[in-house]
């Protein structure tokens, strides 16, 4: 993180936890000297593991302290997470929704590791190791030396060892899913361009709300795919720090 990135973690930490709370969190993420650290947070019962000196610094700062996934939604019983890296976003929406049934999707196993470890007293939270693609395929991590909130997917070479790719309709019947999903976050390092260009009828006609980080910077194409798909659908948009957050007329 830069100098002004840490400040303005900082400073938000103090206005949003208070003096006290915020300091001690600060300190905690920053002046840790690498490792992992139990950070503890006023309104959240279970202390969240966070691997410092890696992305997970700044995704702990925009969930707990920025709040860029507060949603204006009541009493939601469904929520996937794609892409929940190490769980922070499920823990979010665990905390503030506890009666919700939440699925936590993360391929990347070093991630995945520490999405179970947080996630594990959370009853109402499952995680799962997979990649959401449109279709079934071998897929593979192509960035691994990338920050720990950058690994991209694509798909597998014959000769590769592939990551297990499912769709939303087989995770939806795995799990036993009802007709709806109420949140559908997802923030998957431009596989989202390949979730929105095909078969994504069947549960994009079930969803009520979408909170979604393009990724255009990463490949060409993310918005112009999911806007293409989302123009069969009466919808409303605003935006929340790097998400936009959609309402669908379901």
């Amino acid at each position: 993180m830069t100098r002004q990135e840490i400040a303005r973690l900082v400073l938000k930490s103090i206005n949003t936890l208070g003096p006290l709370h915020g300091l001690r969190v600060s300190a905690q993420l920053l002046l840790s000297g690498g490792g992992e650290t139990a950070v503890s947070l006023p309104g959240y019962q279970f202390p969240i593991q966070v691997r410092t000196n890696t992305s997970d610094v700044a995704t702990f700062g925009q969930i707990f302290v920025n709040k860029e996934y507060e949603c204006p939604v009541e009493n939601p019983r469904v929520i996937i997470d794609l892409g929940a890296n190490v769980g922070y976003a499920s823990i979010f929406f665990a905390n503030k929704y506890p009666q919700a049934k939440i699925i936590s999707v993360e391929p990347e196993a070093s991630n995945f590791e520490v999405l179970v470890r947080n996630t594990r007293q959370y009853p109402n939270i499952t995680p799962v190791q997979a990649a959401i693609w449109s279709r079934k395929a071998a897929l593979s991590i192509i960035n691994p030396g990338d920050e720990k909130w950058l690994f991209q997917v694509a798909e597998a070479s014959n000769d590769e060892e592939g990551i297990n790719a499912i769709t939303m309709q087989e995770l939806l019947e795995m799990h036993g899913m009802p007709d709806h999903i109420d949140i559908l976050k997802i923030d998957i390092e431009s596989a989202e361009k390949e979730l929105f260009e095909a078969n994504y009828e069947y549960w994009l006609d079930r969803t009520n709300m979408l909170v979604i980080e393009l990724h255009d910077g990463l490949l060409p194409g993310c918005s112009r795919s999911f806007y293409r798909a989302l123009c069969h659908y009466d919808f409303n948009q605003y935006l929340v720090g790097e998400n936009i957050f959609v309402f669908l007329s379901n």
